[in-house]
């Protein structure tokens, strides 16, 4: 018996057309809505520093990640640049889906743009659980430790970086 599968887009991708469906509480249907965000000023010029920070890590050379991590966790005067590359390229290693960030100049933030604004932001207000969530959400198991501890020392630079 010969059977076909079919990949199916996924709900993300329906939801962003517009053409997927959202089950309502109440068993009818509502056609679903992308939702677009638009960042405040201050996420703005975060995102756009994030931005920056992710194009420059995509042309640095790839190293050891374990040996990035203990490199970082062993200097105390590390830079926003180098945190920022071993962290993406973390994020390349472990993460669950490949990341997206925009183009500088682009309005609009993307879900991951805005993945990482909500990241940093809690971790700012050492809300610790939702760090959690927001680790399960994008990172597998094995590494949401070293990235945890790779984004706490991207937000500390980021006081640096918006106060000097």
């Amino acid at each position: 018996m010969n059977r076909r599968f079919v990949e199916k887009p996924s709900g993300d991708a329906l939801a962003l057309k517009g053409t997927g469906n959202v089950v309502s509480l109440f068993g009818g249907e509502v056609a679903a809505q992308p939702v677009r965000h638009k960042p405040s000023e201050s996420e703005r010029r975060l995102i756009g520093w994030l931005r920056r920070l992710f194009v420059a890590s995509l042309v640095r050379p790839r190293v050891d990640f374990d040996k990035a991590c203990f490199l970082i966790a062993g200097d105390p005067a590390i830079t926003a640049e180098r945190c920022a590359t071993a962290f993406f390229h973390g994020l390349k290693i472990y993460g669950s889906r490949a990341t997206e960030f925009y183009a500088a100049g682009v309005s609009e933030a993307s879900h991951d743009e805005m993945w990482m604004i909500r990241l940093l932001s809690a971790l700012q207000d050492q809300n610790y659980s939702t760090v959690r969530y927001l680790m399960a959400l994008r990172v597998k198991p094995a590494g949401r430790r070293r990235l945890t501890f790779l984004a706490q020392e991207l937000d500390r630079s980021i006081a640096d970086y918006f106060e000097g």
